[in-house]
């Protein structure tokens, strides 16, 4: 999932700072070649660690956003009545709903729920549609029954439109972009060791540290 602003300014300001320890360990005239390479080696570890921490947790808001949206705009409303009973009303209307595969059919039993007040089944016929329109084509055949929808439904649309910023960031080229953002530059001092080496260095360190 692609990283939100907050985690990549995170991220950046992590290297930039950790990139000032590396200046000030190498200029530190206490520390012998193999003291700045078992330091550096410390601030790798520590770097790749926080890196891999921001990830994850933007990962996390990301997915809760898309899961918070997608339920405020798909799943039971206040004014369903009992949530029960509207949730397995809702389960057989989206069974319903995925087994349509062609625009008419799901324009006709759109007009058919709405001409009986079941908003349930309108409503899943949408996340049909919704769903159908992730690609370009896609878009082109059903974005008619989404926008209907909407316009029917503007309350819905501010929600529509944030679900919507947060699947359309979800690209190839923001996740090589976050790539990038995590990547890191190794010290040359570390460049012939893995990250089990250095991770086993960096423990050492701690630990005679901590000792």
């Amino acid at each position: 999932m692609p990283l939100d602003k907050q985690t990549r300014e995170a991220i950046l300001k992590l290297k930039q700072t950790n990139a000032g320890k590396a200046k000030r360990i190498r200029e530190d005239k206490r520390n012998s070649t193999e003291g700045i390479r078992r330091k550096l080696a410390v601030l790798d570890a520590q770097e790749r660690a926080a890196i891999s921490a921001l990830w994850q947790d933007g990962s996390r808001r990301h997915a809760a956003a898309v899961d918070k949206y997608s339920r405020h705009m798909f799943g039971i409303q206040p004014g369903d009545g009992d949530p029960i009973q509207a949730a397995k009303e809702l389960r057989a209307c989206t069974e319903r709903a995925n087994a349509i595969n062609s625009v008419a059919d799901a324009e006709q039993l759109a007009a058919a729920a709405r001409r009986l007040g079941d908003t349930l089944l309108e409503r899943a016929i949408f996340a049909r549609a919704w769903d159908l329109c992730k690609t370009d084509l896609g878009a082109q055949k059903w974005g008619g029954i989404v926008r209907s929808y909407l316009d029917r439904n503007p309350q819905v649309r501010p929600v529509a439109q944030q679900l919507g910023d947060l699947l359309d960031a979800d690209t190839a080229q923001a996740r090589m972009q976050d790539q990038i953002i995590c990547g890191r530059s190794r010290a040359p001092e570390l460049s012939l060791l893995t990250d089990q080496e250095i991770d086993l260095i960096a423990a050492e360190e701690t630990q005679g540290g901590a000792a």
